[in-house]
């Protein structure tokens, strides 16, 4: 209100104040607008690079850093009271969404957290500021992560349609939007809003990710494969370490049989992210799994291990490098840990089965077989039991 009547020292200090608490993104938002609006041009673009280099504010960094560069002029400011009175109410909104979900994740559960978190009154807050000011895509956003909650995609999907590009929240409203158009069977729709997305910010390797599953489950492996290495290389040229990116790109490129390509990627991903239990279980699981590097494999899993002991998954992956290894008692003590922490995964319980059986424990691996046909395995996978429960493992060259 101080920016609209142009006493730009108040609200330099009201928006400065906002931007440290918790209205920071959307009066981060604000503020530098302001500066572009007084002519504070290079302050602004100081604030601008700052929030580019965030995962919060980079699409609004980016998108004031190439505006200021351009000489063009930024979003206009909230100028009536209709506006600044859906602001208040948003702020309501938010602060009573957060306090909901917070309160849910921290209450016990059974009786006094059941269902979803109750939302009405945030949902109350955002339904009058955008009845207030029909073009608030903040609040619109609000109302579309609300209804997501109560999986109400159809409402989800309406009300992210509503966030402009000029919004801060645009990125989680395209990400919230392509979620619920998928849930809705709408997946070609859900692909055309991220592809869009992409187009207005070519630089968002957010996107790159959530588009690459959406072509993996529409069958569409090679164009999944083109979005995630583009965004891959980008961050490669630019010096910044993305190791989702690479563990991604190792991953398609695994499915498509180009194993050499893939664990380059993976070796990457280790390299940017040395500490990242992740990275190194992806490629110690692909050398075990290929039965190569297998003393690398071994180090890099024993690694994860160390940095997450919890992880089903990663203890299935050193088990499985000691089978390969032919270490074979040492395999059914770090499988069954496995199994024990993620009972439903088909894989873990088959590598048990496997273990069971080079120990002896023949009756127990053939149960363990049969309990991963029950967990309803890949089509490769349920033919590959099939046959072991026919005829056992072949006998191992150590045998």
């Amino acid at each position: 209100m101080y920016a609209a009547v142009g006493d730009w020292d108040r609200a330099d200090e009201a928006l400065g104040r906002a931007a440290e608490g918790p209205s920071a993104p959307l009066a981060r938002t604000y503020y530098a607008r302001t500066l572009e609006k007084r002519g504070a041009g290079d302050l602004a673009l100081g604030l601008y690079e700052a929030m580019a280099a965030s995962e919060r504010n980079g699409y609004e960094g980016r998108r004031g850093i190439a505006r200021i560069k351009a000489g063009d002029e930024p979003p206009p400011l909230p100028r009536t009271a209709r506006e600044g009175m859906a602001i208040a109410l948003f702020n309501l909104s938010r602060a009573t969404f957060e306090q909901a979900n917070e309160t849910y994740a921290l209450a016990p559960a059974g009786v006094v957290r059941s269902g979803a978190p109750r939302l009405e009154t945030p949902m109350s807050f955002a339904r009058l500021a955008v009845r207030l000011d029909p073009d608030f895509s903040e609040a619109w956003a609000l109302i579309g992560a609300a209804a997501e909650v109560y999986e109400d995609r159809k409402t989800a999907a309406a009300a992210y349609g509503r966030v402009t590009e000029e919004s801060a929240l645009y990125p989680d409203a395209v990400l919230g939007r392509a979620r619920a158009l998928d849930s809705l069977g709408r997946t070609a729709e859900a692909i055309g809003v991220l592809r869009v997305a992409r187009e207005k910010d070519p630089d968002a390797r957010y996107l790159a990710l959530p588009l690459a599953d959406l072509l993996i489950r529409d069958d569409r492996g090679p164009e999944a494969l083109a979005v995630v290495s583009g965004a891959a290389d980008a961050a490669l040229n630019t010096g910044q370490d993305n190791w989702r990116l690479e563990v991604a790109r190792g991953a398609l490129l695994l499915d498509l049989g180009r194993e050499e390509a893939a664990i380059a990627a993976l070796r990457r991903a280790v390299k940017f992210a040395p500490e990242e239990p992740e990275a190194l279980n992806y490629l110690g699981y692909t050398l075990a799994e290929r039965g190569v590097e297998l003393a690398e494999a071994e180090r890099l899993l024993a690694k994860a291990k160390s940095l997450n002991p919890t992880s089903g998954a990663i203890l299935d992956s050193y088990g499985w490098a000691q089978f390969q290894l032919r270490n074979y008692e040492a395999a059914v003590e770090y499988l069954e840990d496995a199994v024990a922490l993620d009972p439903t995964s088909p894989v873990i319980t088959d590598h048990l089965g496997d273990a069971y059986w080079r120990t002896g424990r023949r009756r127990e691996a053939e149960f363990e077989w049969r309990r991963a046909l029950e967990l309803d395995p890949e089509p490769d996978l349920r033919k590959a039991i099939e046959q072991k429960l026919r005829n056992g493992l072949p006998p191992s060259n150590d045998a």
